[in-house]
């Protein structure tokens, strides 16, 4: 009911007055509240992850006929359909956008199945009930009290539906090109506040060569090391596998260590030992799943439980490597050599320069240092790093990342700076953020 009362607020935006609120409440508690389970139940019913074009182009039918059911003009637009509710004659178009697509659902890992749209103790159950197919049809339902009961409109509403804004994300781009965008909009999107705009994201993509670097010091080897469903899902299980190679298996010592470490609040580790099998241990972290735009208020991060209790009990390798960086570490600011930060940021993305075929050029000053935390100083340059090797992947398909570090008065600075193979193609990732000012971090 949430839903409703703020889609309806918000749709009272293209109306004259807010009178008549109260009419359009009561009509839909009379008219239309009935119809919000059976029509949330059977939007979830319809498996719309990456990939499956099928369910998409089902549901996007069922919304066409929904639509028209409701009294309302449907189009098919491709990736995005229309349904709108009109104002007068040449009105400006107030848009809500909303996504029929979800997120992928691992259905082991569910007490019911995803996608049947159950219902259970007045709630309905399944991928995509929140988020976003909820608003989507609390949104049709709005549109719909209001043309029989609200107030006078002075907006056409045009409910936009997209199609793969967990995925690529590229619904709203076509549709913008073919299409004139609405004069104001509106995103409404799980349980996140109304927006008019979304930012963008960054993902860092990290590879590490799998394997010890040498295993002299330890009797075990890792063998696995697995988590994560999407980019966007907080990760309620990471797995690690160990593999004993010198000697007689004895991984009580280990365990009783991995037992001893404090874990973050909400989550907790499994020992696995298959019957008859003592070479191998598999350590289980457990947390909870979670939009990972809500991971500190609703999300357990299972990853990062494993790798702080795992933190200098494993093998050098590249596996340890990528634990290293999903632990949390308490920002501590200390003298840091800069120059070093740099370089080893450049050689986590070593993997990723070389296939993307960035060749890379560094003039660094030496004795450079600084008062900083060197993880949080390491996340930047991963940031503005990983956003040269886009833009150049996507523009050239090759280039030359140019990083300096130099002294400059009082200040210490770190330029980057992406070049092609063309001198006119020269430009700073981020102008206006590069140079950067690492002295006043």
């Amino acid at each position: 009911m949430r839903a409703l009362a703020l889609g309806m607020a918000l749709m009272l935006a293209g109306c004259a007055t807010p009178r008549g609120a109260g009419e359009a409440r009561r009509y839909y508690d009379e008219r239309l509240a009935g119809r919000a389970v059976p029509l949330l139940e059977e939007a979830i019913r319809f498996p719309t992850v990456q990939g499956n074009t099928a369910a998409r182009d089902a549901q996007q039918a069922w919304l066409m006929k929904t639509a028209a059911g409701l009294g309302f003009s449907a189009r098919d637009t491709g990736k995005i359909v229309e349904v709108e509710l009109p104002g007068p004659a040449g009105a400006p178009v107030l848009g809500l956008v909303v996504h029929g697509d979800v997120q992928p659902a691992e259905v082991k890992a569910w007490s019911i199945p995803p996608f049947a749209g159950a219902s259970m103790d007045g709630n309905v159950l399944g991928r995509g009930a929140a988020d976003d197919k909820g608003p989507l049809v609390h949104a049709l339902l709005a549109m719909k009290a209001l043309e029989k009961a609200g107030p006078a409109r002075t907006h056409t509403i045009r409910l936009l539906v997209g199609s793969d804004e967990e995925s690529d994300n590229t619904d709203m781009k076509e549709y913008l090109a073919a299409h004139r965008p609405p004069d104001y909009s509106l995103v409404l999107d799980y349980v996140f506040p109304v927006v008019v705009g979304e930012m963008a994201w960054t993902g860092l993509f990290l590879d590490a060569v799998p394997g010890a670097r040498s295993n002299a010091e330890l009797p075990f080897r890792i063998l696995k090391l697995d988590a994560g469903l999407a980019p966007s899902i907080v990760p309620d299980r990471a797995l690690l596998t160990l593999q004993w190679i010198r000697g007689l298996p004895s991984w009580d010592s280990l365990i009783e260590r991995l037992r001893a470490r404090p874990l973050p609040e909400g989550t907790r580790l499994e020992f696995v030992r298959a019957l008859g099998d003592e070479a191998h241990l598999t350590v289980v972290a457990h947390g909870k799943s979670a939009h990972g735009g809500v991971n500190i208020e609703r999300g357990r991060n299972a990853l990062v439980a494993l790798a702080r209790a795992t933190e200098g009990l494993l093998p050098a390798s590249g596996e340890n490597d990528l634990l290293a960086f999903a632990r949390r570490e308490t920002p501590e600011r200390r003298r840091v050599g800069l120059n070093e930060v740099i370089e080893l940021t450049l050689n986590l993305q070593a993997p990723q320069l070389e296939l993307n075929k960035i060749r890379v050029v560094t003039t660094l000053e030496p004795g450079l240092t600084i008062w900083a935390d060197p993880h949080q100083l390491q996340q930047v340059f991963l940031n503005l790093f990983s956003n040269a090797i886009h833009s150049m992947t996507t523009a050239h398909g090759h280039g030359i990342l140019t990083v300096r570090s130099l002294r400059r008065g009082s200040e210490v600075v770190v330029e980057v700076e992406e070049v092609s193979d063309c001198s006119h193609c020269a430009q700073r990732i981020f102008e206006g953020l590069v140079p950067v000012d690492i002295a006043r971090m």
